[in-house]
């Protein structure tokens, strides 16, 4: 097995340079990867919980009344009556 050192020795000299920050850039992007997965779980989480309570307020929320709003009369089927008794 080869020594990570020989091989760095052997590579030619015009190549060096780019070892310098080699390992920078290797733990920059381990880190990326982690945030990411990090980020992806989290979002998971997020919808999962929000499906939750979306569901069960669902299931929990009291049974609406069908009596007509104060509001009706700007509804468009009020204003259409209302052109209709207009217009004659």
């Amino acid at each position: 097995m080869m020594d990570l050192d020989s091989l760095i020795s052997r590579t030619p000299a015009a190549a060096r340079p780019a070892f310098d920050t080699l390992e920078q850039r290797v733990w920059r992007e381990v880190e990326a990867i982690g945030a990411r997965s990090r980020s992806a779980r989290v979002r998971m989480a997020a919808l999962t919980v929000a499906a939750m309570v979306g569901g069960l307020s669902g299931l929990a929320a009291p049974e609406r009344a069908s009596t007509r709003s104060e509001l009706a009369v700007f509804s468009p089927s009020a204003s259409a009556l209302f052109v209709g008794a207009t217009l004659g």
